[in-house]
């Protein structure tokens, strides 16, 4: 009997071994990636998910806004962490992206940030505290092994301007801790307004390789949002709401005279942070329109107008390389 007991005690030891061995380590996803590496997957697979295929870039994302919506409403039922914008008894409304999503096409929305929008604004103050730029304008930088040849080379090339006309010095990373990481999204061109210190995610996706669109973004890292973000505004431009989707109404937010500040220069339909005009158009009719001159077109995608060359090296206290590079030569002041 204890012979019997025994080898069934046996056996048993057996089966639980190869069944515990079986289970992936806590720390390991199921096909060996670890738990951080498999939430950075699904971090950017979902933000991809999230995007409609309206956006100021002027491409479309290969989804559709009806497959976002429905991705959205199942998530939301499942874990509650965005407001409902479908619900039957409601007519959709636009709602303002939590931190972590896109806000405005192509700008990761942060805590900070989304107060502001919301109308909080003592909780941030981009332009005027400090601890949103890059000290000194040295930003470091690491390019991703996933980016292609091309996308390197446009933004080597982009990078020469701001070391150029600027006193911004984009520089390879060595051993900072606080620096730009550029990689590729899908089709996805967005970063973060300023700097959050870590390791700070630029995407530069496919169709991104355009020198303006590099410049647009790595203005956003350095604390510049939308043009027509801008407080004044509506001194110059009308936004046609009936043109635009209710429900993203608010990439069209303006922002108060404690977030953004004009640092001296006239509203700017020449700069390369400028909506096109038919940004988020639900019928390809404009969305944005010149109060002055209707038919003028605006979204540049080359480069720098020269008002934002006098706002970044304003921002960054360049005095002397706006009088070597007579930037305020024929600049228009308020």
């Amino acid at each position: 009997m204890k012979r019997y007991f025994l080898v069934f005690v046996i056996v048993l030891l057996c089966f639980t071994s190869s069944q515990i061995q079986a289970k992936p380590r806590r720390n390991q996803a199921p096909d060996g990636r670890s738990k951080y590496e498999e939430q950075l997957i699904r971090d950017d697979r979902e933000l991809f998910m999230r995007i409609a295929d309206d956006w100021d870039s002027g491409w479309d994302v290969p989804y559709s806004y009806e497959k976002r919506s429905e991705f959205l409403r199942k998530r939301n039922e499942h874990e509650k962490r965005y407001m409902d914008v479908d619900r039957a008894e409601e007519e959709p409304r636009s709602k303002i992206p939590l931190p972590g999503d896109l806000f405005e096409g192509d700008i990761v929305m942060d805590e900070s940030l989304r107060a502001s929008v919301l109308g909080d604004d003592s909780k941030r103050d981009s332009v005027r505290d400090e601890t949103y730029l890059w000290g000194d304008g040295y930003v470091p930088f690491e390019l991703s092994d996933e980016l292609s040849d091309d996308t390197k080379d446009v933004f080597h090339r982009a990078v020469d301007d701001f070391n150029t006309h600027t006193c911004i010095r984009f520089v390879p990373r060595t051993t900072e801790v606080d620096f730009l990481f550029i990689f590729p999204n899908a089709s996805l061109c967005y970063s973060s307004v300023g700097k959050h210190g870590g390791m700070q995610k630029v995407s530069l996706g496919d169709g991104c390789a355009v020198k303006g669109i590099i410049i647009h973004e790595l203005l956003h890292t350095l604390g510049f949002v939308h043009e027509q973000s801008r407080p004044d505004r509506d001194k110059y431009i009308e936004i046609m709401k009936d043109n635009i989707k209710p429900e993203l109404l608010h990439n069209f937010q303006k922002f108060s005279h404690r977030l953004v500040e004009n640092l001296g220069t006239q509203y700017d339909f020449d700069s390369v942070l400028h909506y096109n005009n038919h940004a988020f158009s639900k019928n390809g009719e404009d969305t944005i329109r010149s109060l002055r001159q209707p038919d003028r077109r605006f979204g540049q995608r080359e480069g720098f107008s020269r008002r934002d060359l006098v706002q970044v090296n304003r921002l960054y206290k360049c005095e002397e390389e706006l009088r070597n590079k007579r930037l305020l030569d024929d600049i228009m002041y308020d």
